[in-house]
This record gives structure tokens, C-alpha cells and sequence, in this order.
């Protein structure tokens, strides 16, 4: 019974030690991973904005993001490189060669040139989102062309309307009451009230620079001979150069027609491309502008499309090309 009963204690013991004494086999032992979330480079990711305008683009994922009224910037992870899309009413001063390209099914101008801020390489994209908003993407580089090739431009844009001052709205009632009281005075003994000097009467858009299209009208022997005629020009386009032209390949008016202008520029020519750099214009046709007509009717062409141009104050030559060659363009 003695026996028995050490026995029992023997493996009682033995029992207690094996599950408390000896060591957990390491293949079982539970170990705390550690996350660490890493930003990769080759993943981009999609940005979408709807606040100054509505559009999405991709960027670097180890790249960052400030976000501001009216702008976005993207920083690379070395803060060298960055992109920077802003709403924008004006195209920036900015010299450089001068392009017309497709991107997000939109045809854009393109300026390639220097930064002003800080004199270094960079080139502009100007999307047009109405005839007075234009939604300007500037950086410079490989990444640069990668996310602009990423834009996506929605049709519903909601643009950011200038908000008037309280003075502005007070000063343009007054003006209204004013020009109001005018009218009646005018009826009754056609004197007219003068406007306070303190109040600036709001300025109205381009009544320093009208831009005018060129056409002829009675050239006589002059075959170069040509006109400038104000009328409603194309504002599809971003720049005032391209619209007037634009609208030159656009033909004639019935109605301008009836007054005697005629055009040169035949049916079907279509402007290709226009590069403006150091004040010199080079523009570019398709091959329509060549056909039909002998020396005088090219000359008038020629002219057409030179004073159409030349009336810019930043071009001071043109120069033509017809499918990127100038000595086939224009030749009788």
C-alpha cells in the first residue's frame, strides 16, 4: 500500500513538471508582429477634388498632399519635385514656346518655359472650364507628364464665384440709380448727370485691346491687301491668338458678306498648332490651306493670317508652316 501511494506522488510530480518546468516548444510560441504601414511609391492613388473644381487625378503614393482655396499641391517624398493645380481667371505671364494639344478630351494650351517665381523649368497646362475659368496644372518633369496623362476633367464644374464686397454691391447701385436718372434727364432735356468720382464705374472686358480677323475687301491690284474686321471670335480656345484664328478658318458672315469682305482661307483649313517664343509666331495648317488659287489668292492668304497675328503686341514675326513644312506652305 506504501508502494502504491509513492507511486502516485512520483507522478503526480512528474506530471506538475512537465507542464510548468519545461520549456514551450518555440514552434508554438505566439509572437507580436509589428505593423508598419509603408507608403509604395510604384502604388498611386486618386485624388478627387469637387471644391474650386471637379476633377480626379493619380499621384505617387509616397507623395503628399497641401490642399488650399482654390489650389492643390503635391510634394514629392524629397520635396524637390511638386505639382500644382490652382482655378485661375488669366493665363500667367509667363514666356515660353507655345502649344495646342489633346489631353482628357479637351484641346489645351501648353506653355513651356521658366517658372516665375524661381526661374526654374517648368510648363503649363491650361485647361479651359468656362470662357473665365481656366484650371491651371504647372510642374515639371516625368512624374508631371504621368499625372497630367491621369486627368479627369468632369463637364458639371462648380466654379468658385467671386464674392462682392458690401461697398462693391452699394457702389454699383448707386451707379444704377444714376444711369437710371440719366436716362429719364436725357428724354426730358438730354442733359446728363455725372457719375461721383469717388466711384469707380466698373471697366468693361477688353475696351483697351479689341482683337479683330483680317479679310479683304475691294484689294484691288493689292493682292496682299487686307482689313480688320471686329466681330464675335471663338472662345473655345485658351489664348486670344488662337481664337482669332480659329475663327478666321471659321469663313465669313452672311451678313459680312452683304458688307463686301471676302476670304481667301479656304473651306476646311483647320489651324494644327501655334508657337509663340521671343516674339515669334509659328503657326501651323493643314494641308487644306494649300489647295486652289495661284500666287495672288496665296499672297492674300498669307496676309490674312500674318495681320491676324501681328495685331498681338507679344508677336512681332510669322512664320507658316502647312503640315510642319514651311517651304510647302502657301506656294502657287
Amino acid at each position: 500500500m506504501k508502494k502504491l501511494f509513492w507511486l502516485i506522488i512520483i507522478i503526480a510530480l512528474a506530471y506538475y513538471g512537465y507542464n510548468n518546468w519545461i520549456p514551450e516548444n518555440p514552434t508554438e510560441e505566439i509572437k507580436e508582429e509589428t505593423e508598419t504601414v509603408q507608403q509604395d511609391p510604384n502604388e498611386w492613388i486618386t485624388h478627387s477634388n469637387n471644391s474650386y473644381a471637379n476633377y480626379s487625378i493619380q499621384y505617387p503614393g509616397d507623395w503628399s498632399i497641401d490642399q488650399g482655396e482654390g489650389q492643390t499641391v503635391f510634394y514629392s517624398a524629397d520635396n524637390i519635385d511638386d505639382v500644382t493645380i490652382s482655378l485661375q481667371s488669366s493665363i500667367s505671364n509667363i514666356n515660353g514656346t507655345q502649344t495646342i494639344k489633346d489631353i482628357s478630351g479637351r484641346q489645351v494650351l501648353i506653355i513651356e518655359g521658366e517658372d516665375p517665381n524661381d526661374g526654374s523649368p517648368a510648363k503649363f497646362i491650361l485647361f479651359n472650364l468656362s470662357n473665365e475659368k481656366k484650371l491651371e496644372v504647372r510642374g515639371f518633369g516625368s512624374i508631371f507628364d504621368k499625372m497630367v496623362n491621369t486627368l479627369v476633367i468632369n463637364s458639371d464644374q462648380p466654379i468658385i464665384e467671386e464674392e462682392k464686397t458690401e461697398e462693391a454691391i452699394e457702389d454699383e447701385k448707386i451707379i444704377e440709380d444714376i444711369e437710371e436718372e440719366n436716362s429719364e434727364e436725357e428724354i426730358a432735356n438730354n442733359e446728363t448727370a455725372e457719375i461721383p468720382e469717388s466711384i469707380e464705374k466698373p471697366s468693361t472686358p477688353n475696351e483697351e485691346f479689341v482683337v479683330k480677323v483680317y479679310y479683304q475687301k475691294d484689294p484691288g491690284d493689292n493682292c496682299g491687301s487686307v482689313v480688320g474686321v471686329i466681330k464675335e471670335i471663338d472662345t473655345r480656345y485658351n489664348t486670344e491668338e488662337v481664337n482669332a484664328l480659329v475663327t478666321l478658318t471659321l469663313g465669313l458672315s452672311q451678313e459680312e458678306i452683304n458688307q463686301g469682305y471676302t476670304t481667301s482661307i479656304p473651306y476646311g483649313a483647320r489651324l494644327r498648332n501655334l508657337e509663340i517664343t521671343n516674339g515669334i509666331a509659328t503657326v501651323d495648317f493643314n494641308s487644306t490651306l494649300n489647295e486652289g488659287g495661284g500666287s495672288c489668292n496665296m499672297a492674300a492668304r498669307r496676309a490674312q493670317i500674318t495681320e491676324t497675328l501681328m495685331q498681338f503686341p507679344d508677336i512681332e514675326q510669322v512664320i507658316i508652316t502647312v503640315d510642319g513644312s514651311e517651304e510647302m506652305a502657301l506656294q502657287p
